[in-house]
């Protein structure tokens, strides 16, 4: 059973004071595992629970006496920190991303990746996952035996009012440009498909400084190619309200990354009721059911190609838009949840 599916309304406290969690700088810019960290631990708090955030110099001159969670954004400090690190009660990792997750790598640096990652995890007491996806990768991949919590994420951008009623392709993509979204390959393909004669437009809403070369690459396709610039726009990064609007008046949704650990925009697509056209890797197929609310691709490439098929064959994307309504979940599932979810797992793995 998935542990967010059976969720007591009042679990009996933690035995431990607090817990600690090591977040990476920056905590509070919009990326999927900050959003995740910040919404989860307001809930704990709010649940009454006695939370200390701490940068990784910190926690590395100063260990907590309690039970840590260390993002994994901090893997490499964490590596470094674990040989000299005195005994700890209790040291967990948030798995949002392991290096050795990313599609197409070399399998001498993905062999190297996967030594570090096993001499981390062998050290912990549990880890923190969003997805049954991350779950199943860390017992498949490095043979995990150690308590396992299954949180999901709730949904950071909800559905409010009606949906802007519009006809034909406009199309949404929530995402930072960075290398592991796969949007300039998603945008080259793109181009080179389209024709002049085709009607559609995408909006892509995420932030550029992250990486900056590579999202200037993704920028500059945009502007110098016509066949783009007339019709793609990066409206940066956005406020929430500024969100709910876009997915609102868009009708259809389009991910290009290779791989998901959880996917937090397709979720919020898939509760706004928009058709969700994807690359099939990682916790994708969690929010897709192929052929009903979405379609799945193997590439940002193929993905491209489609977008542009769908476009001309307006009867197949009213016919999925059907399907996506029939698959807007029910569960009204909450952040409050997602903290007695994380009380209940982690008060059987500390017994």
């Amino acid at each position: 059973m998935n542990p967010t599916s059976a969720l007591p309304v009042t679990p009996r406290p933690l035995p431990e004071s607090g817990l600690a969690f090591v977040l990476p700088g920056h905590n509070d810019l919009p990326t999927g595992g900050n959003l995740f960290n910040r919404h989860l631990l307001a809930a704990l708090r709010a649940r009454g629970l006695s939370i200390r955030e701490v940068d990784s110099a910190a926690f590395a001159a100063h260990p907590p006496s309690k039970t840590a969670f260390v993002d994994s954004l901090l893997l490499d400090a964490l590596h470094d920190y674990l040989p000299v690190a005195p005994p700890s009660p209790s040291l967990f990792l948030i798995l949002h991303l392991l290096p050795s997750m990313l599609h197409d790598l070399p399998k001498p640096v993905r062999l190297r990746l996967l030594d570090r990652e096993r001499f981390v995890l062998t050290r912990l007491n549990g880890v923190l996952v969003t997805s049954d996806f991350s779950r199943d990768y860390l017992t498949r991949v490095h043979h995990f035996t150690k308590p396992i919590l299954v949180v999901r994420p709730a949904l950071v951008i909800t559905p409010g009012g009606a949906r802007a009623s519009r006809e034909g392709f406009h199309g949404l993509i929530v995402s930072n440009l960075v290398r592991s979204k796969g949007l300039r390959e998603f945008l080259g393909a793109f181009g080179e498909e389209l024709l002049p004669r085709d009607k559609l437009e995408l909006v892509i809403a995420g932030r550029a400084d992250m990486e900056p070369d590579y999202a200037q690459s993704c920028l500059r396709l945009i502007r110098e190619r016509p066949s783009l610039s007339s019709r793609v726009r990066h409206a940066g990064a956005m406020q929430p309200e500024q969100l709910q609007m876009l997915y609102s008046q868009s009708t259809v949704f389009i991910s290009a990354a290779p791989m998901e650990t959880y996917g937090m925009a397709l979720a919020e697509a898939r509760a706004f009721g928009l058709p969700i056209l994807a690359c099939n890797g990682g916790n994708v197929r969690a929010h897709v059911d192929h052929g009903i609310n979405g379609w799945l691709w193997d590439s940002p490439q193929e993905l491209a190609q489609a977008c542009v098929r769908l476009s001309r064959r307006q009867e197949e994307l009213q016919w999925l838009a059907a399907g996506a309504l029939s698959r807007i979940p029910q569960d009204h599932y909450t952040w409050d949840n997602a903290a007695t979810s994380f009380i209940t797992q982690l008060r059987a793995a500390q017994t």
